[in-house]
């Protein structure tokens, strides 16, 4: 059967693994992760309201804030990269995943690289095989929103939240220590001109945001509203 994207993972030790675990820790952890992070890149403001988690149905939408530049983010990327595979058998699997990995997707602002990889379990009386499947978001070189850009009408940024319904969705932000600056301009201009809430989870410098397919290690960021 086809495997199901879970939510990205964050910047903790092997980085979905923020789309390679996915971070489920308290708000006060990741407040203190996303501090220490600013201390050791130089000094940067940290978001003066801190986020308090509230519960919700409404689903996020992804941005990236990373190099100074917000990116729009489609996690449904994901689902194209199981584009006439059809499904995996025990004696298929190896060939599957070696088709998943040689898929290509993307858009205007990332590369999706998927990795995949088939677990199998030979035993006497029964054998399995489990997939492990994560896909790696990749962002493309001067792409994106700057902070002075971000608020114009013809931003990425801003024509995305004109499409977005407060009660809905919320928007979602994977914050690297370079960004943080720009993260509180795009998040204040989601609340006050589009009404639409924000949550956001710290992410290390360098490490890459992947999100799991199937299978994989826990933990990781989980979204939520705050």
């Amino acid at each position: 059967m086809r495997a199901r994207s879970r939510l990205p993972e964050g910047g903790g030790p092997s980085g979905l693994v923020p789309m390679a675990d996915l971070l489920s820790n308290t708000v006060g952890i990741s407040i203190f992760i996303l501090a220490f992070a600013v201390l050791q890149s130089g000094g940067a403001s940290v978001p003066k309201r801190l986020p308090m988690e509230h519960s919700t149905e409404a689903k996020p939408v992804y941005f990236v804030c990373q190099n100074e530049m917000l990116l729009p983010l489609d996690s449904s990327l994901t689902d194209r990269l199981y584009d006439d595979l059809g499904e995996p058998s025990y004696s298929t699997a190896k060939e599957w995943v070696r088709k998943f990995n040689e898929k290509t997707v993307g858009d205007s602002f990332f590369d999706v690289v998927p990795q995949g990889d088939a677990r199998f379990n030979r035993g006497a009386f029964q054998s399995d095989v489990r997939l492990e499947l994560t896909a790696e978001y990749r962002p493309k070189p001067e792409v994106g929103d700057s902070i002075e850009s971000l608020s114009t009408e013809t931003s990425a940024f801003h024509s995305q939240l004109e499409g977005l319904s407060p009660t809905e969705h919320f928007a979602y932000f994977f914050v690297y220590p370079d960004s943080i600056e720009l993260f509180r301009e795009a998040r204040d201009h989601a609340k006050i001109h589009f009404g639409v809430g924000s949550g956001w989870g710290p992410m290390s410098a360098g490490k890459p945001i992947r999100f799991i397919l199937s299978g994989g290690r826990g933990g990781g960021i989980t979204p939520s509203k705050q």
